[in-house]
Order: structure tokens, then C-alpha cells, then sequence
């Protein structure tokens, strides 16, 4: 019985052995492939899954594919982390489940009708084009799914002056934001408006993060970021600011861009969750000396200016932190 079991244990050890080898010599990729290879794979997975499942949506018209491909238009479907080319040959009825569509640098004057169609879309980059308020307002405020959304570098507004007395920009953006009430981040950098010209912002309610800098902003209280609790970074560098009351920013603000504008004197408020300040490139700053306790940044962890520490700052700090001059 002993010699049965032995002989029995031999064999089977002998079995696995060979099963290993085999194993080995024809699944090699399988199980020793990098972690980048299976990943890959497992987007190629998801394409296949996505291909399978696509359903009787308003598709793309091949012609339309075609020029998209043509203009090489970029899109991602979800799980992919970058968008790629837009192929020729894929599956109209797919195209709709994209996330990301990249129509960016193609010096577009009007958005395509097809754009509606995407009727998933998270994230829309129409950077570097030639859009007006007006073709913005007619396709954008279809596309109600949007949390990310870069406008940035297009001649939106425009800006004219009499004499040198007077200067007027013109249009204002037409009513759209309430149609776009899922953005969480909102680029409107390189524009070129003042805060009446785009329109009433207190809609996003979601939005954390918004880029305003390189534009013609001489105030800020027509945005009432105020009412903005979710807004964490607020970039507002290079425009035309003389003043700033922090009343008018979001309480929850962590990073704050505010250089390369015109500030003198800083009316404060308290900012509990500051984190990043950026004085550079103004006029000299002071702030609110008599304001003590409460009003201190005591999340402060780095603050950028020229020249001498701020008149009226010490007072808002509470600990040592580095500063960046």
C-alpha cells in the first residue's frame, strides 16, 4: 500500500512538473507580462466589451467620421487614460460612448453639428480655435454631461477704446451656464473679458477649479465666487486688478494665482484653507493691519511676491512657513 501511494505521489509530482513546463513555454506572456502590458490589454478588453454593447443611438454619418478623421480629431472612450486619433474605420454606433473628444488647435470659427451627438461627453477641449460667445452658446449648452471644459485661447471678446479715454468689450456670453451646472473644471484663460462679459457663473455650483488669467478683468464681483463652496483653485493672473476684497472668493479657496495684476491694498477676509498665495508681479502689496484673529491663513504654507514681506501680513500668519520672493 506504501510503495502504491509513493509510486502514485511520483507520478503525479512527474505530471505537474511537465504541466508546469508546458505551462511555462506556451503562456509566457500571459503571466510574466509588465504591469503597463496588462493594463493595455485590459483597455483593449473594455474596447471589445464597449464594441459588443453599442446601442441604437443617433450615430455619425461616415462622412462625418471622415472628417473628423481628416482634422485628426482625438477622442477617449472611458478607462482609457489619453486620447487618440480618431480611426476611420470605427464603429459609428460606438462613437457616441466617448468621453473625451479633443477639438483643439484646428482654428474652428463654428463647433460641427455632430458634436450633440456625443451624447456621454466629460471632458471638451475647443482650445486655440476661432469660437464667439454666440457658436458657444448654441452647442455647447446641449451637452449637459461636461465636467471638463477648455475654451482657453479664443477670441471671445473683444475690446475697443475711443481716444484712449474710454474702452468698452464687447459681447457678452449669452445665458448657458445653467445648462452646464456638472462642470468641475471650467478654463476660460487667454479670452480676453472682463467678469460682466461672461455671464452669470453661480450656476456651477460643482466647479473647483477655474482658470481665469490673461484676460481684462478689472474686478471680480460679478463671478460671486462667494457662493462658490467647492472652489478650491482660482487662478486670476494677468488681468487689470487694482484691488481685491477676499470677501468675494470662495471660503474654501486652497490655491490662489493672483500676480501680474495691478493690487495695492488687500481688503481680508478669512481664508482658512489657503494653502498657495501668488503676490508676484504687483504693485506693493499691503493688507488689512487691524484684522486680527479670525482673520489669519493658517493653512499658509507658501506665499510668492516681490521685494519686502507685505505691510499687515505677519499678523495673518500664525506659524513660520517659506517664503518665496
Amino acid at each position: 500500500m506504501q510503495c502504491f501511494q509513493k509510486s502514485q505521489l511520483m507520478s503525479s509530482i512527474a505530471l505537474l512538473m511537465i504541466w508546469g513546463t508546458i505551462a511555462h513555454a506556451q503562456l509566457p506572456e500571459q503571466f510574466n507580462r509588465p504591469k503597463w502590458v496588462k493594463t493595455a490589454l485590459q483597455f483593449t478588453d473594455q474596447k471589445l466589451i464597449l464594441e459588443d454593447r453599442c446601442d441604437g443611438a443617433e450615430q455619425l454619418s461616415r462622412q462625418e467620421i471622415d472628417t473628423m478623421y481628416r482634422y485628426k480629431v482625438k477622442i477617449a472612450f472611458k478607462g482609457e487614460r489619453q486620447a487618440s486619433q480618431i480611426s476611420r474605420d470605427i464603429n459609428p454606433s460606438c462613437l457616441h460612448q466617448a468621453v473625451f473628444l479633443d477639438l483643439s488647435h484646428l482654428d474652428l470659427v463654428y463647433l460641427p453639428d455632430w458634436l450633440t451627438k456625443f451624447t456621454q461627453l466629460r471632458k471638451l477641449d475647443i482650445s486655440y480655435n476661432q469660437l464667439s460667445p454666440a457658436v458657444l452658446s448654441t452647442s455647447l449648452g446641449k451637452l449637459s454631461t461636461l465636467e471638463v471644459l477648455d475654451v482657453s485661447h479664443n477670441p471671445l471678446f473683444k475690446e475697443t477704446c475711443w481716444m484712449s479715454v474710454w474702452c468698452s468689450i464687447k459681447p457678452t456670453m449669452p445665458a448657458i451656464w445653467q445648462h452646464l451646472n456638472g462642470l468641475r473644471v471650467l478654463n476660460l484663460s487667454h479670452t480676453g473679458g472682463d467678469a460682466e462679459n461672461y455671464g452669470d457663473l453661480s450656476h456651477l455650483k460643482k466647479l473647483y477649479q477655474l482658470d481665469l488669467n490673461h484676460n481684462r478683468l478689472s474686478n471680480i464681483a460679478e463671478f460671486k465666487l462667494n457662493k462658490f463652496n467647492k472652489l478650491v483653485f482660482l487662478d486670476l493672473s494677468h488681468n487689470r486688478l487694482e484691488e481685491i476684497d477676499f470677501v468675494q472668493l470662495s471660503p474654501g479657496l486652497q490655491i490662489l494665482d493672483l500676480s501680474h495684476n495691478e493690487l495695492g491694498h488687500l481688503t481680508f477676509a478669512p481664508l482658512a484653507d489657503l494653502f498657495h498665495l501668488n503676490l508676484k508681479a504687483n504693485r506693493q502689496i499691503t493688507f488689512d493691519i487691524e484684522f486680527e484673529d479670525p482673520f489669519t491663513l493658517p493653512a499658509l504654507g507658501n506665499i510668492e511676491f516681490d521685494g519686502a514681506l507685505p505691510e499687515g501680513l505677519i499678523k495673518k500668519l500664525d506659524s513660520w512657513l517659506p517664503l518665496v520672493i
